[in-house]
């Protein structure tokens, strides 16, 4: 394209032809809020985790007891799991843990307020309060 003549090119947005972003809102899951209600309690890597951890022995147990099966996906798949296993250890080590402040779990409160319907946030937020004041009840009694 020659200089300056992209001031004067039009630009056409066709059905489906935008940013990612704009397909995942409308190909992306059935119910957005449950998707997101799934992924604040269980983040994506947790979900992997619990579901590796039972897929793995199935696996082991499906090769053994079928040899004459190529053993090809078997590899690949301890393959996996070791290189996870390693990026775990390799984020985490050497990484001090990231303390939330008062005003990061008042922004999580505000999204929750946000995100869901007025009784579930009511729900979140009494269960909020009531394990404050048990960690205070714990504290009093440390001190006495």
């Amino acid at each position: 394209m020659y200089p300056l003549t992209w001031l004067w090119c039009p630009q056409y947005n066709y059905p489906l032809s935008g940013a990612v972003d704009q397909t995942m809102k409308l190909l992306g899951a059935g119910n957005p809020q449950t998707e997101i209600a799934i992924t604040q309690k269980f983040s994506y890597g947790r979900q992997l985790a619990r579901i590796l951890a039972v897929l793995e022995p199935m696996a082991r147990d499906f090769y053994s007891h079928n040899p004459d099966l190529k053993q090809e996906p078997l590899r690949d798949f301890d393959q996996m799991l070791s290189d996870i296993k390693e990026l775990r250890s390799t984020s985490s080590a050497g990484r001090p843990e990231r303390l939330c402040t008062a005003s990061d779990i008042a922004d999580v409160m505000k999204r929750w307020r946000d995100d869901s319907k007025h009784y579930a946030y009511r729900a979140k937020l009494e269960e909020v309060r009531t394990s404050i004041e048990q960690l205070i009840d714990e504290d009093d009694r440390k001190k006495t």
